[in-house]
This record gives C-alpha cells, sequence and structure tokens, in this order.
C-alpha cells in the first residue's frame, strides 16, 4: 500500500522480533528474533525482496538467537540482505558464547554473501541510519564505547535504541536498556536539545519493572518523558520472571497520555489458567510460537499513513482477548 509504513511485532513467546516494511513494500528492516522460520515466514508472506538492515539490539539470546538462520535462508532464497548491526560489548559477553559465536558468524556472512557487517562506533551509531521518502530510522544510542563499557556485564543496558519517523509520528524501540541506560542516554540528549517524545512506546526488557537509583532511571521516569499514547510489550511465559510487571501497568495508567497498552502475549501474571480454548472470531490465539505461552494480542501490526496510525488487533477484538485472562492487568 503506497504511503504506508508496517511495523510488525512479533508474537514469538517470551523475546523481540520487529519486522518495518517500507512504504515500497518490498523493502525490510529486521530488529532481533529468537525465532528464525516464524520471521522469515512473515518476511515472505509480505514479499519482501530486499532487506536493507537486520539488527541485533544487545546481547541476550531472546533477541539474537534466531538471526544468523534468518539471514542465510533470506540470502538462499534470493532476498538480498544489504547490512548487519550489532554491537561488540567485549566487556558486557563474558558469559554469553551465543553472542560471541554470532559475531563470528557475521564475520562469514561478511565474506560469504558480502554482507555489509557495521559494529560499533562507525556510521551505524551516528543518527539516521535508514531513509525512504518521509520515513526515518535513527539510531541515538550507544553513542561511544564508554555506554557500553559503562553497562558492565549487564547487556540490557548497552541496548541499541532506536526512532522510526513518518508522517510526524514518531516509534521508540529500546531493545531491553534498563536504568542506568536510559540515564546516560538521557543526559546526551539533554545536552544536544533533543527530545524521546514518542507516540507509540515499545517497552524495554517486555515490560518489566526496573525502580531507579544514582545515575539510574525507574520505568516510571522513562514512561513520563516518552509521554506516548500507545505503549506495545513483546512478551510471553517464561519460567522465571513474569512480563509485564503490573508496577510497569500501573506506570502506564498513572501517565493518562497511554491510552492502549497490547502486548503479543500473556505472562504468569495475567493468566495462570489452562491454555484459552474459547475465543473470538478473527483473533488466532491457539498455540503460541514458543509452544507454551497464551498469546494475547498475537501479533501486533501498526500501520501509519497521512490518515493517522492504525492498530490490528482492534481495541474491540482486543478486549474480547483479555477479558478471556484469568488475572489481566494491561488496559486494552
Amino acid at each position: 500500500m503506497s504511503g504506508v509504513l508496517l511495523v510488525a511485532f512479533l508474537e514469538v513467546g517470551h523475546g523481540d522480533s520487529i519486522v518495518i516494511i517500507y512504504p515500497d513494500g518490498s523493502t525490510a528492516t529486521i530488529i532481533d528474533t529468537p525465532n528464525s522460520k516464524l520471521t522469515f515466514d512473515f518476511l515472505e508472506k509480505h514479499g519482501i525482496a530486499r532487506v536493507d538492515w537486520a539488527i541485533v539490539s544487545h546481547g541476550d539470546s531472546d533477541h539474537y538467537r534466531g538471526i544468523a538462520s534468518l539471514v542465510a535462508n533470506l540470502h538462499n532464497s534470493g532476498v538480498a540482505v544489504s547490512k548487519l548491526g550489532y554491537i561488540r560489548g567485549d566487556k558486557s559477553i563474558r558469559r554469553e558464547n551465543g553472542y560471541k559465536k554470532l559475531r563470528r558468524q557475521f564475520a562469514e556472512f561478511e565474506i560469504k554473501y558480502g554482507i555489509e557487517c557495521i559494529s560499533p562506533y562507525s556510521q551505524f551509531l551516528t543518527g539516521s541510519i535508514a531513509s525512504s521518502g518521509d520515513v526515518n530510522l535513527s539510531c541515538i544510542f550507544p553513542h561511544s564505547p564508554a555506554d557500553v563499557d559503562m553497562a558492565g556485564d549487564e547487556p540490557n543496558n548497552w541496548s541499541i535504541v532506536l526512532i522510526l519517523e513518518h508522517e510526524n509520528y514518531r516509534i521508540l524501540l529500546p531493545g531491553d536498556l534498563q536504568g542506568k541506560g536510559w540515564y546516560r542516554l538521557m543526559s546526551k540528549l539533554a545536552k544536544m536539545g533533543k527530545s524521546l517524545r514518542a507516540d507509540i512506546f515499545k517497552l524495554p526488557h517486555h515490560g518489566r519493572w526496573f525502580a531507579g537509583g544514582p545515575e539510574s532511571l525507574a520505568l516510571s521516569n522513562v514512561i513520563d518523558i516518552v509521554d506516548g499514547s500507545i505503549g506495545i510489550v513483546s512478551a510471553g511465559y517464561h519460567d522465571r520472571i513474569s512480563c509485564p510487571s503490573p508496577g510497569t501497568i500501573h506506570a502506564l495508567k498513572k501517565s493518562k497520555r497511554f491510552s492502549r497498552v497490547l502486548c503479543t502475549g500473556s505472562g504468569k501474571t495475567c493468566h495462570n489458567g489452562k491454555r484459552i480454548k474459547s475465543i473470538p472470531s478473527g483473533i488466532t490465539l491457539g498455540k503460541s510460537a514458543d509452544g507454551i505461552s497464551v498469546p494475547c494480542a498475537g501479533t501486533i501490526i501498526v500501520r501509519i499513513s497521512r490518515e493517522g496510525i492504525d492498530i490490528c488487533p482492534s481495541q474491540k477484538d482486543h478486549a474480547n482477548v483479555i477479558s478471556k485472562l484469568s488475572s489481566p492487568i494491561c488496559i486494552g
């Protein structure tokens, strides 16, 4: 559809996979995936012929686990992948052997497939990285090796933060950035006189709450600064944590500006019962992408055009799903 920017937050269980399809309808950017098949199938369904960027936001496996096989499958299927974006994070990946392996695979792709690998502090991290007509994708964090070194052995705090703009609307995509990273980002933006305001906010770290502290922002501070109207959480079942956190939803409600919150899946906080069997027409709720989660909004599709923002599922359909959860906390 000419003039329409499509952004999909894929239902992958506990993890992130974001696909941006530009208004030409054939070019995409991929941000993270733990499930290469699901992301590949989505790209194939939408007739994508070229991927300008495949970006790994940071060194957690629920974001990068499927990216290497996805890039290889795209290449073998004749879909050109132009650039791979990632953060080196040498001090922050001591425990992440999988991320070290991914870096080696990226180096092999550069030689084997001719894909440009953009690692830290080159043109990838200096502002605008992609544009198409009125669409602009910018990287606003991290800015320097110090931003990554600051994170220590916590890769969430060097997550790549992106802002996507089209028709005067903004989407903020922060990976899993936590309090110290947000503090550092906001300090830099303040010095530059730039705003973090966005209409749509993909909540960091699957909606998990984090408190503030010395040189660290609380998630409630971030929510107030972003001042958005739509919150999106990519979440699913996890053995050790429950996402989104009730504190996160409370902060969104308290902000009053956020009129909708959509989660791809429901965590233990929202639904402790069996898989939902009775579902409204048009909503796919059955088996989750990870086989254990109970989807809520499922894959969330955002379309931005001159007419405004359109979101699937609709508010009515999403409310029908929420009503079937045992203890829903969202504000669908």
